[in-house]
C-alpha cells in the first residue's frame, strides 16, 4: 500500500475496501502525481445509463486537508471533487467541487456529514 502517514484507521479501512469495489477503479497517489499532497485517492468509473452514459469520470478524495483549520476524515467529510469535466448544476466548473448534502458539515441538516458515512455512501450520493 502507498504512503498513508497521518490517515485514521477508518480511512485505512475505507481504502482497503475500495480496492475491491466493483463499481469503480480505485488508486492512491503516494506523492507520484502531486508530490506536496500525498495520500490523495482517486475513483475512476464509467457511467452506465442516463444522459452521461459512457462518460468516464475521476473523483479525487483528500482525507486530510485545510490550511487554517485542519480537517480529518472521519470527523470531517473528505474533500471530494471531480478531476474530469462534469457539467451539472451541483458541480463547480472552476475546480470540480461538488455540492451535495453528504459532504457538508451542517448540524441542522439530517442528510449532512456524519462520521458513520463511508466512501460507498459518498460515491452513491454523488452518482
Amino acid at each position: 500500500m502507498a504512503n498513508v502517514e497521518g490517515l485514521t484507521p477508518k480511512a485505512m479501512r475505507e481504502i482497503k475496501a475500495a480496492t475491491s469495489n466493483s463499481q469503480y477503479s480505485f488508486f492512491m497517489d503516494d506523492g507520484k502525481y502531486i508530490s506536496d499532497e500525498p495520500n490523495n485517492c482517486y475513483l475512476l468509473w464509467t457511467i452506465e445509463s442516463g444522459i452521461y452514459k459512457s462518460q468516464t469520470h475521476i473523483l479525487q478524495i483528500r482525507w486530510n486537508y485545510g490550511s487554517n483549520e485542519k480537517k480529518q476524515y472521519p470527523r470531517n467529510p473528505p474533500n471530494v471533487k471531480f478531476i474530469t469535466p462534469m457539467w451539472h448544476t451541483n458541480i463547480s466548473q472552476n475546480g470540480g467541487n461538488i455540492c451535495v448534502d453528504i459532504l457538508r458539515e451542517d448540524s441542522s441538516n439530517p442528510q449532512a456529514w456524519s462520521p458513520m458515512y463511508g466512501l460507498d455512501a459518498i460515491f452513491n450520493s454523488i452518482i
